[in-house]
């Protein structure tokens, strides 16, 4: 196909736009609760980057907002393409992998040149792992932060939130410090164990390390 109009990255809790050539992305929330709302704001925010429907490429890890999202905008006159694994360039040993891993393996190899270990933070983390001849060993899946502190609340709701300042150095002495700790802490020591791991299994002690999606900013300091 031709250079797509719109670029679309859907996910389970966003989608996000973009046009090629251009760095402006626009993150739309979709709302499993309002779903009419989050897909005219979806439509909305196409057509405020591109002033006459054309193709759209769309990488998606998320089949119930895709079976939503492709009528609708097939409708306004969009022409919808999906990227499937298949078809990012890169080698890889792993079975079943999602597009959305792929593509940010791919791409930060490209910008490394060389063995790289990416951490990509939404509604489930993945922590994935590329050798330095570019082939993709695969990695590790779990629930992200915010689906932790969401389980949490609804177990325990008598717990207070988690603190959003709360630094490691010391020994929480408050639970809302000590939930932030438990949660925040341990996630990110938990990926920067098994980064280590990936290393000794891909027998390079310097891989480049990437933290990227919704949550990056939070667990990035950590």
């Amino acid at each position: 196909m031709n250079l797509p109009s719109l670029l679309l990255d859907l996910g389970n809790r966003h989608a996000k736009w973009a046009r090629p050539g251009l760095q402006q992305v626009i993150r739309v929330p979709l709302e499993s609760t309002q779903i009419e709302a989050s897909v005219r704001a979806v439509l909305q925010a196409a057509a405020s980057l591109c002033e006459a429907p054309g193709s759209v490429l769309a990488a998606s890890v998320a089949p119930r907002w895709a079976a939503q999202l492709e009528p609708a905008l097939s409708a306004a006159g969009y022409i919808w393409h999906s990227l499937g694994p298949e078809r990012v360039p890169l080698q890889r040993k792993s079975e079943g992998t999602g597009v959305d891993r792929l593509l940010c393996a791919w791409r930060a190899y490209r910008m490394q040149g060389g063995p790289v270990i990416v951490a990509s933070l939404g509604t489930a983390f993945t922590l994935d792992a590329t050798d330095a001849a570019g082939c993709f060993h695969g990695g590790a899946i779990g629930p992200g932060l915010g689906v932790q502190e969401a389980a949490l609340a609804a177990a325990a709701p008598h717990l207070p939130p988690p603190d959003p300042d709360w630094r490691p150095g010391r020994v929480p002495a408050r639970s809302a410090e000590a939930i932030a700790c438990g949660t925040r802490g341990a996630l990110a020591r938990a990926l920067s164990a098994l980064a280590d791991e990936f290393e000794q299994t891909l027998g390079s002690a310097s891989c480049a390390r990437i933290v990227t999606g919704g949550d990056a900013q939070r667990l990035l300091p950590l």
